[in-house]
């Protein structure tokens, strides 16, 4: 499978100058298991450079050793029932659930 850690990764520590690599890893394989919106959390994501618009606070906790996204759920902009478009980046945010 994609997301599992390389091998020469798994014995990376706290100190270690890799670390953010696993913690990219992480984050990767977090996006992935949401699912078929995957793509576009992972998208709205770079987009919106890991913050809730709303919120202004960061999806991606980062208070442990093992980063997660926090749960989190893609919004239109312009609601689909007033003529917004369903599937158009550009009318979508990641917001927290």
């Amino acid at each position: 499978m994609e997301h599992l850690i390389p091998k020469d990764l798994k014995a990376i520590h706290a100190f270690h100058p890799d670390r953010e690599k696993v913690k990219q890893i992480n984050v990767q394989a977090s996006l992935l298991s949401q699912g078929y919106y995957g793509s576009y959390k992972e998208k709205l994501m770079k987009k919106q450079n890991g913050i809730c618009p709303v919120c202004r606070k960061n999806l991606i906790c980062n208070n442990s050793e093992n980063p997660y996204i926090e749960e989190i759920e893609i919004h239109h902009i312009k609601p689909i029932n007033r003529k917004g478009a369903r599937h158009n980046i550009r009318n979508m945010t990641l917001n927290h659930k």
